[in-house]
């Protein structure tokens, strides 16, 4: 694990694969001292440390509330959490507009109730923000939202091949960060050009940074983080002071900022009072580190080569005054000493080069003159041991000036391509056609250099691709493409100035291009697209356009203007489906009609009696059976009471409203049939008339055309004619007997209903005068006195009467047009009779098992309870319980009423809603039997 740790967020990361380092070629073969692991900067790295000091006021918040933008999540895409810590947390996210990753950083819910830790995290946004330099870290943006403050910062992935799985692009994510001392402890310590080389860039870094105004004051490896070429980037500002005298304030005096063993020792005692040599003691502590990998803390002047220890011992001297005056001086210090050491060609035959302290020596000694090291050397090809100046290998004669001068070429190239000097990379390769490899190792740096050539002319010829590429794509209106041919050129060219001209045409262009594309989308009512359109040119390429925001004022007033008429079309419908539904539910509802549908439907109810649509609505509503839907609407009427008449019990009122639903549901069949009949008459008509026609036979045809029109006229069935045809004569006979029958079935409900009505008021009668209520007698008796002498009743009875003299052989009107009709009247009236007195069996047996069933049933449910109580299952016996409760309201048992537990229960249930379903199943084939054996005795 690598961990990089600053003073809010130790950041975490894992590299499972060793770091390939690239840009880095060792000019000499050289062993590197690998340090144990007990002595060597751990993979933690050093931890920043506050020392307790004197309780010092809070710092002041920022002048000003942060500004929050644009909402966090709609910006940037979170791929995951790469650190967190007891101050805050580091997430890997993705830009969404612009591709690339970037680390958002942000303090944890206990840090923000801090006022100095959370002044101190927005002191480092803007320390380095106000810094702009290759190796210092950028910052994208600064924020607050819910969740608090956050910065967006430059993500730096480390070098290739540090995870062991191939470049990043392979998985799509980024390659984790690998900060010095991570680096350090995988690769071993740094060669003595290498150190100089990576410190003489970072104190460059802080040279600008001290340039800038801002201290660091907290450099340590784990807060230099190593990109993918192994260039060195400066991260963690959180203890930076800016060196302005209002900005001071964060820093207490008295207050102990440090990293144990890289923090300049007057942190210990007083951080407030630190200056630029702070950053010097830490830009030391990095060398000491990279050259021993150890912490300076227990540093050691032995370990130091020779050339650099006077550098090294004056930039870590305890005295300030003692130190480098600045990061600048430091750098000079340590170009002059690189300017001593640096070695560009092979080792000559006189002398060779002491690989550890750097002395000259002459071939003529065998022991380095400064450190005593024995000139010992390995073969580059074989590793075999040799000596320092010996050119041809004693075991396999390789030639170590030749591999040697391959070495330094390959070093070249690679510089030269990471610095995108293709074409000299493509040069420097071809250098390399007359060495001859000894073995595989020589074999191996052939084939690199090939590959880097190969790479350097791929380059070159996508670089020229490029050069074409690009004004087509702007020909072709590509912008977006042309800006990231533009980019991909300056990088493989190295050429910032390239197509500068037309990088600055581009907003332009896309504002004409998308501007015309928005106008064009609107104009086919693609206002999603075209409000896409504008939204992008308005916050990223002309935000105060006005054809723009013109065109997107335009663009909203017709979506909503689309929106009201979706609006207005959905309640419309709504309230369609609202009328449509009256009939259906309705019938449904059954008869009385309950009072919250009658509250439900009224604005339905004036549609269906006054509205425009009345006409076609009342249409509809006779589809469903309901041919007075005007009185279902109206509540049930009841006697009104005689002035000094006591309040009518409510027996009676129920009884009442019983009995006018039964009477509006008469009606309404009655009606229904009075609509229906004709139509069937005129089809029938058509039928016969088209059969005749067919047949050829005009005068039938002309007498049935004439009952057709006289029909369609009065609505009454013609009487009976001596020209009229059997077929004619028969159709009449049948549709008078269906009227008059009709009428006479309706006649008898009426009397059967109102008779019954009558015996449940005798009834009633009888029990108040048995209960000495005669106030409430005398109500029911002037209630059967009005159902008696209600004219629709006397008028069922004599049609009842008149068709009973008719069956009795007074023939009358169109019952007895013939006296073959009362023949066949007196015959049926046995059948009619027999299927009436099964009928009524089959009901009553329906009738008794309903009856009885309920009883059975909280029988059942009590013997349940009783022996969970005995058992002493009282969660059993409470859902048993309410079971019974349940029912004794309900009366039924619905599928959607089980119970889901306790299993007895579930059982009783199931069990009696099958016993339900099969006395409805037992009465309907009783019925469906009867009716089928008194079809076929009709047809006899």
């Amino acid at each position: 694990m690598l961990r990089l740790t600053c003073p809010f967020v130790p950041h975490i990361v894992s590299a499972d694969a060793a770091v390939v380092r690239r840009g880095r070629m060792k000019t000499e073969r050289t062993r590197h001292i690998h340090v144990p692991p007990s002595s060597r900067a751990g993979g933690d790295g050093p931890t920043t440390v506050h020392l307790p000091s004197a309780p010092a006021p809070a710092a002041a918040p920022p002048p000003g509330p942060l500004s929050s933008g644009e909402d966090l999540f709609s910006l940037y895409a979170v791929q995951s959490k790469i650190g967190d810590g007891g101050m805050g947390i580091v997430f890997l996210a993705k830009d969404r507009r612009l591709g690339r990753f970037v680390a958002i950083k942000r303090l944890s819910h206990q840090a923000q109730g801090n006022p100095s830790l959370r002044s101190r995290f927005l002191q480092e946004a803007r320390a380095v923000a106000a810094l702009n330099h290759i190796h210092i870290v950028h910052i994208y943006g600064l924020g607050e939202d819910a969740d608090g403050p956050y910065i967006v910062m430059e993500y730096v992935p480390g070098p290739l091949g540090a995870t062991g799985g191939g470049r990043a692009g392979d998985t799509g994510q980024p390659n984790p960060p690998v900060s010095l001392d991570r680096q350090v402890s995988r690769n071993g310590q740094y060669t003595f050009n290498e150190a100089i080389e990576l410190l003489l860039k970072i104190s460059k870094a802080i040279a600008y940074a001290h340039g800038c105004g801002v201290i660091h004051r907290d450099l340590k490896p784990s807060n230099v983080l190593l990109d993918e070429t192994c260039e060195p980037k400066i991260v963690d500002f959180g203890l930076a002071r800016l060196m302005r005298e209002e900005e001071s304030k964060l820093t207490t005096p008295g207050e102990k900022l440090l990293s144990l063993g890289y923090g300049a020792p007057e942190q210990e005692s007083d951080a407030s009072i630190t200056d630029e040599r702070a950053d010097v003691y830490g830009l030391g502590a990095l060398l000491y580190f990279a050259i021993t990998g150890q912490n300076p803390r227990y540093f050691r002047e032995q370990d130091i080569p020779v050339p650099l220890r006077d550098v090294l011992v004056k930039a870590l001297a305890t005295d300030r005054e003692q130190r480098w005056p600045s990061a600048a001086a430091f750098m000079e210090a340590l170009q002059a000493v690189q300017s001593r050491t640096r070695v560009e060609t092979p080792t000559a035959k006189t002398t060779w080069r002491c690989k550890w302290c750097d002395t000259v020596n002459p071939l003529t000694i065998r022991f380095c003159s400064e450190c005593g090291w024995d000139g010992g050397e390995n073969c580059p090809e074989c590793g075999a041991e040799s000596f320092v100046g010996v050119q041809f290998c004693g075991t396999c004669g390789a030639d170590a000036r030749t591999y040697e001068g391959v070495t330094i070429l390959l070093r070249r190239m690679r510089a030269a391509v990471d610095a995108t000097e293709f074409e000299r990379a493509a040069a420097l390769g071809g250098r390399a056609q007359g060495f001859e490899p000894a073995g595989p190792s020589g074999r191996a740096l052939v084939k690199e250099i090939q590959e880097l050539r190969d790479h350097a002319n791929r380059q070159i010829s996508r670089r020229e691709q490029l050069k074409e590429l690009i004004p087509m794509e702007l020909r072709a209106e590509n912008y977006e493409r042309a800006r990231e041919f533009i980019a991909e050129y300056r990088r493989l060219s190295g050429n910032r100035q390239q197509f500068v001209e037309e990088e600055r045409q581009l907003p332009g262009l896309t504002l004409k291009r998308d501007l015309k594309r928005a106008q064009r989308a609107l104009h086919d009512r693609d206002w999603d697209y075209a409000l896409h359109l504008c939204d992008s040119l308005l916050h990223e390429v002309a935000p105060d356009n006005a054809e723009c925001v013109s065109l997107r004022h335009a663009i909203v007033r017709r979506q909503a203007f689309r929106r009201g008429a979706r609006i207005v079309l959905a309640v419309m419908a709504l309230f369609l489906v609202y009328l449509l539904s009256a009939p259906p539910v309705m019938r449904l509802a059954g008869s009385p009609t309950p009072a919250t549908l009658r509250r439900l439907y009224p604005p339905a109810r004036w549609c269906y009696r006054d509205g425009l649509l009345a006409f076609p609505l009342r249409a509809y509503a006779r589809l469903w059976d309901e041919q007075d839907l005007e009185a279902r609407f109206a509540p049930a009427a009841a006697p009104a009471a005689r002035a000094g008449d006591a309040a009518q019990p409510s027996e009676l009122t129920s009884l009442q409203t019983y009995y006018a639903g039964q009477l509006r549901e008469i009606e309404s069949a009655q009606r229904q049939y009075a609509a229906t009949w004709p139509e069937t008459y005129k089809a029938e008509l058509d039928a016969l008339m088209e059969r005749r026609r067919a047949a050829g036979d005009y005068e039938e045809w002309r007498a049935l055309d004439t009952e057709r029109q006289q029909f369609g006229r009065t609505g009454a069935i013609g009487a009976h004619s001596e020209n009229d045809a059997g077929e004619l004569l028969a159709l009449k006979q049948k549709f008078r007997e269906m009227v008059s029958a009709a009428s006479v079935e309706h006649a008898r409900r009426i009397v059967a209903e109102s008779k019954k009505y009558i015996n449940d008021l005798s009834g009633l009668q009888s029990r108040y005068t048995k209960d000495a209520r005669m106030g409430d007698a005398a109500l029911v008796n002037n209630e059967i006195k009005r159902v008696r002498a209600t004219q629709e009743i006397r008028k069922a009875e004599e049609i009842l009467a008149d068709f009973g003299s008719h069956v009795e052989g007074e023939p009358a009107g169109a019952l007895s047009a013939t006296p073959v009709a009362a023949d066949r009247l007196a015959e049926l009236r046995p059948l009619r009779d027999h299927y009436e007195e099964q009928l009524d069996a089959a009901e009553a047996d329906y009738a008794r098992n309903m009856e009885q069933w309920p009883g059975k049933y909280v029988a059942a449910l009590n013997l349940l309870m009783e022996n969970y109580r005995t058992a002493g299952d009282y969660s059993g016996w409470q859902t048993v319980k309410n079971e019974v409760e349940r029912f004794s309201i309900d009366r039924s048992i619905q599928t959607g009423q089980l119970a889901s537990e306790p299993a007895k229960l579930v059982a009783l249930q199931r069990e009696y809603l099958k016993q339900a379903a099969g006395f409805r199943a037992t009465r309907a084939r009783a019925i469906v039997e009867l009716a089928l054996r008194q079809i076929e005795s009709l047809t006899e």
